[in-house]
């Protein structure tokens, strides 16, 4: 696909970037409930929060991700993390059908990347909370057991309860990822990918493409939580 052909695409999917629940719209922190901020718009980080803040909104039209690369230089600072509504983390669900993600709504705190000739150093904390609905197909056992057995207690994390008192092995569960990213690497600017490894010695990629000003990028390899597109300005 010619260049020109991938931006028009990127700036169609672009157009059509909405949140899908205006649950979470707020004009100031107190519509948020105890505890949130109203980050952009849209209730995100905690009260507990501090620097830089952009929003994760979800969304079930992320812009598309073409590996258009383009010149950058200098720091750019997250503005936006769109995750896929329904199925905001990649691996939840891969063995089995049936579960429902609602209630996804996040922050990213102190976000950048920061390029110096082809070095990169990519940092953010990173924190998305959902609601997850789990029929007992999917559950084998009790709540308590799904959570153990599915979530190891890293960087997401998992609290199952049974979703009333007649269906027991029905569950219903709150998953918070939260993890902050340090990472170094080079960027291939007529490839449209980054590189980066962060302090565990974890190796990741990102395809990303500049437009506008803006800058989209998406992970293709490496650890990956989300499913999501970040959004970046200078």
């Amino acid at each position: 696909m010619r260049r020109s052909s991938a931006l028009f695409l990127l700036l169609a999917a672009c157009a059509d970037f909405s949140v899908d629940s205006q649950r979470y719209h707020c004009a100031q922190d107190a519509d948020c409930g105890a505890g949130w901020r109203c980050v952009s718009g849209v209730c995100g980080g905690s009260s507990a929060d501090g620097g830089a803040t952009a929003a994760v909104r979800a969304s079930s039209s992320c812009p598309a991700v073409p590996a258009c690369g383009g010149a950058v230089s200098g720091a750019w600072t997250y503005t936006e993390v769109c995750v896929d509504a329904a199925k905001p983390f990649i691996n939840v669900g891969l063995d089995c059908t049936g579960l429902e993600f609602s209630n996804v709504r996040g922050v990213v705190t102190d976000g950048s990347l920061v390029f110096s000739g082809k070095g990169v150093t990519h940092a953010r904390h990173l924190r998305v909370q959902a609601d997850l609905k789990v029929p007992s197909a999917c559950t084998l056992g009790t709540c308590d057991d799904y959570a153990n057995s599915r979530f190891d207690g890293g960087a997401l994390a998992a609290t199952c309860v049974p979703l009333d008192q007649f269906h027991p092995t029905d569950c219903t569960c709150a998953l918070t990822f939260d993890k902050t990213l340090s990472a170094n690497g080079t960027v291939d600017t007529s490839a449209g990918t980054l590189t980066t490894t962060d302090g565990s010695l974890d190796v990741s990629t990102f395809r990303y493409c500049v437009f506008g000003g803006e800058m989209v990028m998406k992970q293709e390899t490496g650890p990956q939580v989300l499913n999501a597109v970040g959004t970046l300005s200078q």
